[in-house]
């Protein structure tokens, strides 16, 4: 269930990442982009939850019975501003972050390769490990669920190493075609 209420925030997370990344006037935002959106899921359903037990307990405190109405009001605004709380937080613990760490473009620009590789490993062992389960052997044993594990990180890697070469490759060409040539 947690997975459901997770996936828009996470593939909203990496939509905007690599729209930021894309258009150059944003790049430079582009890890606030990453982390905005599955803060505001993460620290929303936390409001959300706490709006839920005060809001019942309001409505028995008030004695109104039936009336749910201000038990929903306090838990969407609980949700929205809880949301909102979480990203605004985000951004001050990545400025922060990039303020301190990420001051060299080459810093940051390492740390944007390393962002992508690990997004690309997650997403393709996620998948692979979905896949891997589809030919079911009809055995259910521990071993063949760990050999497919461990074949699903492995293509993981592979595929988070190639994801951060090629971002190197298009960083570094971006690089080269920003120089200022010498010939006159």
């Amino acid at each position: 269930m947690q997975v459901f209420y997770a996936l828009p925030f996470v593939l909203l997370s990496l939509v905007t990442f690599l729209l930021f990344l894309v258009i150059p006037r944003f790049r430079k935002y582009a890890l606030r982009a990453l982390v905005v959106p599955a803060a505001f899921g993460g620290l929303s359903i936390v409001f959300l939850l706490l709006g839920a037990i005060l809001g019942d307990a309001v409505v028995e405190h008030l004695r109104l019975g039936g009336v749910q109405v201000i038990a929903v009001a306090l838990e969407i605004t609980l949700y929205i501003s809880g949301g909102a709380l979480g990203a605004w937080l985000a951004v001050k613990v990545v400025r922060r972050f990039e303020e301190g760490l990420l001051k060299a473009p080459h810093a940051r620009e390492l740390a944007i390769r390393l962002v992508i590789g690990l997004i690309v490993f997650g997403l393709v062992s996620f998948v692979s490990m979905g896949v891997a389960e589809g030919f079911d052997t009809g055995s259910d044993s521990v071993r063949e669920f760990l050999l497919m594990a461990a074949a699903s990180l492995l293509v993981g890697l592979s595929a988070g190493t190639l994801a951060y070469l090629l971002a190197k490759r298009i960083q570094g060409r971006a690089l080269v075609s920003r120089e200022p040539s010498n010939a006159q």
